[in-house]
């Protein structure tokens, strides 16, 4: 039997396989409370850790320009090693999120591995320029050194592809006891762990002594 389909190309040419594997499926939303519930009773994943509030530094660019910055409530929970992100907006700043609600959308907007050093970052950065793909926006949450990127394909569309220092000894033991509290939840607990201030975050998840 043959085949109509034609073949691909002997290979790709701009390969964007990346040092570190996709850890994170992003979700953008309209309403962060509806959503956390939605996922929990139709994934089970909980309990959704949320961040109300959450600000970028003014260093934040939007299409390579400096660009007010988003602000925006952040819910993490986990299947697995797999980071499940919801991403509600709140102001009218520019960003790749807007963009995807302007086009109508809601539900996946992006992928993204994860590194742990700055070098590994600005290699992926690199790499991911080197290759063709166009810069959404980027930045910093507010007090940190951490950085974010957005890259799309220049055709546009989504998803788009994410890359973030996220995986730094500083940030990791977090990530790792939300990971640990998704394994370990049965339901009969609160569904949402709210964080309405970063400073409190090592206090609230119980990782001070």
């Amino acid at each position: 039997m043959t085949s109509s389909a034609q073949p691909w190309p002997a290979g790709v040419e701009a390969l964007n396989k990346l040092s570190s594997p996709v850890r994170q499926i992003g979700v953008i939303v309209r309403d962060i409370d509806a959503a956390m519930r939605h996922w929990s009773e139709l994934t089970g994943i909980g309990p959704f850790v949320v961040f109300r509030n959450v600000a970028l530094e003014d260093d934040y660019r939007y299409c390579g320009q400096l660009a007010e910055p988003p602000v925006v409530d952040l819910a993490l929970g986990y299947s697995g090693g797999l980071q499940f992100e919801l991403i509600q907006q709140l102001n009218d700043a520019p960003s790749g999120y807007r963009d995807y609600l302007a086009a109508g959308l809601e539900g996946l907007q992006h992928l993204s591995p994860q590194f742990a050093s700055a070098e590994e970052y600005d290699d992926a950065y690199a790499h991911l320029i080197r290759n063709g793909l166009s810069l959404v926006h980027e930045g910093r949450m507010k007090g940190t050194p951490f950085r974010f990127a957005y890259f799309s394909t220049p055709r546009g569309g989504f998803p788009q592809f994410e890359i973030s220092e996220v995986l730094n000894p500083a940030l990791k033991p977090a990530f790792d006891h939300i990971e640990a509290l998704n394994a370990a939840w049965d339901g009969t607990t609160p569904a949402v762990i709210e964080i309405h201030d970063m400073a409190e975050m090592g206090r609230i998840l119980g990782l001070e002594e």
